[in-house]
């Protein structure tokens, strides 16, 4: 049997959302930074008929890249927690799981869940 109070539910479900932002902020501005090298070097300006260094090209193009993609970065968790607060909100009272043989013991207890040990059983 697991057992939660209501701030320790808002701290998981909120601690998880952040982390997803984190890692979520973190591919994107990986995978931005390496979108912007790729695009640069490949076509460069070759189509307009421009000879250029690529990789001087390329940096110049990241840099407006690296300070949106850090305020990504920082913006990502923030949303993500703003996210799951209006999410739990409006779920509150509905992650409430209630043994049928057990009932808690204050009124503080949003979430009980009983797993039953036993193979086999539905």
């Amino acid at each position: 049997m697991i057992v939660t109070t209501h701030s320790q539910t808002v701290r998981i479900i909120v601690g998880e959302s952040i982390l997803m932002g984190i890692i979520g902020g973190g591919i994107g501005f990986l995978t931005g930074l390496g979108a912007v090298v790729v695009i640069v070097t490949t076509y460069g300006f070759s189509s307009f008929g421009v000879s250029l260094n690529l990789w001087a090209a390329a940096w110049a193009s990241m840099q407006p890249a690296l300070v949106i993609g850090v305020i990504g970065l920082i913006a990502a968790p923030a949303i993500a927690a703003l996210a799951a607060c209006f999410v739990y909100a409006f779920t509150r009272h509905n992650l409430t799981v209630w043994s049928p043989d057990m009932r808690p013991a204050t009124n503080q207890v949003i979430a009980l869940f009983y797993v039953d040990e036993q193979p086999g059983s539905t």
